[in-house]
Protein backbone atom coordinates (compact mmCIF):
# COMPACT_ATOMS: atom_id res chain seq x y z
CA UNK A 1 0.00 0.00 0.00
CA UNK A 2 3.21 2.63 0.63
CA UNK A 3 3.45 2.55 -3.19
CA UNK A 4 0.24 2.91 -4.17
CA UNK A 5 0.76 6.43 -1.77
CA UNK A 6 3.39 7.59 -3.55
CA UNK A 7 2.18 6.69 -7.13
CA UNK A 8 -1.30 9.17 -5.90
CA UNK A 9 0.54 11.82 -4.43
CA UNK A 10 -0.13 10.95 -0.94
CA UNK A 11 3.50 10.82 0.34
CA UNK A 12 6.25 12.72 -0.68
CA UNK A 13 8.21 9.32 -0.51
CA UNK A 14 8.49 5.71 0.08
CA UNK A 15 9.80 5.93 4.10
CA UNK A 16 6.58 8.67 4.59
CA UNK A 17 4.09 6.56 2.91
CA UNK A 18 5.51 3.57 4.88
CA UNK A 19 5.18 5.52 8.12
CA UNK A 20 1.68 6.25 7.09
CA UNK A 21 0.20 3.14 6.30
CA UNK A 22 1.64 1.46 9.50
CA UNK A 23 -0.42 4.08 11.77
CA UNK A 24 -4.13 3.48 9.92
CA UNK A 25 -6.19 1.50 11.79
CA UNK A 26 -6.86 -1.68 10.31
CA UNK A 27 -8.71 -5.31 11.01
CA UNK A 28 -7.04 -8.59 10.66
CA UNK A 29 -7.67 -11.49 8.36
CA UNK A 30 -10.64 -13.11 9.86
CA UNK A 31 -10.90 -10.91 13.09
CA UNK A 32 -14.53 -10.19 12.66
CA UNK A 33 -17.15 -12.26 10.50
CA UNK A 34 -18.68 -9.08 9.34
CA UNK A 35 -19.34 -5.33 9.66
CA UNK A 36 -22.74 -4.04 8.93
CA UNK A 37 -23.51 -0.80 8.07
CA UNK A 38 -26.15 1.03 7.44
CA UNK A 39 -27.69 4.80 7.77
CA UNK A 40 -29.48 5.48 11.39
CA UNK A 41 -33.12 5.95 9.92
CA UNK A 42 -32.87 3.24 7.88
CA UNK A 43 -30.99 0.32 9.67
CA UNK A 44 -32.91 -2.47 11.34
CA UNK A 45 -30.19 -2.79 14.05
CA UNK A 46 -29.33 -1.32 17.25
CA UNK A 47 -26.15 0.23 16.25
CA UNK A 48 -22.81 0.59 18.35
CA UNK A 49 -21.70 3.57 16.63
CA UNK A 50 -22.79 6.29 14.84
CA UNK A 51 -21.19 9.48 13.02
CA UNK A 52 -22.25 12.91 12.43
CA UNK A 53 -21.41 14.88 9.36
CA UNK A 54 -22.59 18.38 10.41
CA UNK A 55 -20.00 20.56 11.79
CA UNK A 56 -22.49 21.85 14.16
CA UNK A 57 -23.47 18.21 15.63
CA UNK A 58 -19.78 17.17 15.52
CA UNK A 59 -19.45 20.22 17.75
CA UNK A 60 -22.55 20.10 20.36
CA UNK A 61 -21.39 15.85 20.37
CA UNK A 62 -17.46 16.86 21.39
CA UNK A 63 -18.86 18.87 24.00
CA UNK A 64 -21.08 16.55 25.82
CA UNK A 65 -18.44 13.87 25.90
CA UNK A 66 -15.45 16.00 27.12
CA UNK A 67 -18.40 16.86 29.51
CA UNK A 68 -19.30 13.32 30.32
CA UNK A 69 -15.81 11.78 30.11
CA UNK A 70 -13.81 15.07 31.87
CA UNK A 71 -11.24 14.34 29.16
CA UNK A 72 -10.42 15.65 25.44
CA UNK A 73 -11.51 13.67 22.65
CA UNK A 74 -8.87 12.21 20.46
CA UNK A 75 -8.55 12.88 16.59
CA UNK A 76 -6.16 11.72 13.77
CA UNK A 77 -5.82 13.76 10.97
CA UNK A 78 -4.06 12.81 7.06
CA UNK A 79 -6.29 14.41 4.52
CA UNK A 80 -6.43 10.78 3.02
CA UNK A 81 -7.73 7.02 3.55
CA UNK A 82 -9.78 8.50 6.77
CA UNK A 83 -12.52 5.63 6.55
CA UNK A 84 -9.95 3.83 9.10
CA UNK A 85 -10.24 6.86 11.31
CA UNK A 86 -13.98 6.91 11.37
CA UNK A 87 -15.13 3.33 10.96
CA UNK A 88 -12.39 1.06 12.58
CA UNK A 89 -10.24 3.57 14.93
CA UNK A 90 -13.94 4.08 17.19
CA UNK A 91 -14.93 0.71 16.63
CA UNK A 92 -11.52 -0.84 18.01
CA UNK A 93 -10.36 1.56 20.60
CA UNK A 94 -14.14 1.50 21.97
CA UNK A 95 -13.75 5.39 22.20
CA UNK A 96 -14.85 8.15 20.68
CA UNK A 97 -12.86 9.89 17.62
CA UNK A 98 -12.88 12.98 15.58
CA UNK A 99 -12.44 13.12 11.92
CA UNK A 100 -11.76 15.22 9.28
CA UNK A 101 -12.99 12.77 6.20
CA UNK A 102 -10.19 12.68 3.75
CA UNK A 103 -10.75 13.69 0.01
CA UNK A 104 -13.46 12.60 -2.23
CA UNK A 105 -12.15 10.65 -5.47
CA UNK A 106 -14.60 11.36 -8.39
CA UNK A 107 -14.71 7.75 -10.45
CA UNK A 108 -14.52 8.30 -14.20
CA UNK A 109 -17.79 6.75 -16.21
Amino acid sequence: MAGLFCEVDFASDKEAAQREVAALTRLENQEYDAIVLAPLEKGLFEPIRSHLWKSGQVMRMVMALVYVEKRRIAGNFGGKVECTEYLLAPFKTQAPRVVIPGMEIASSP
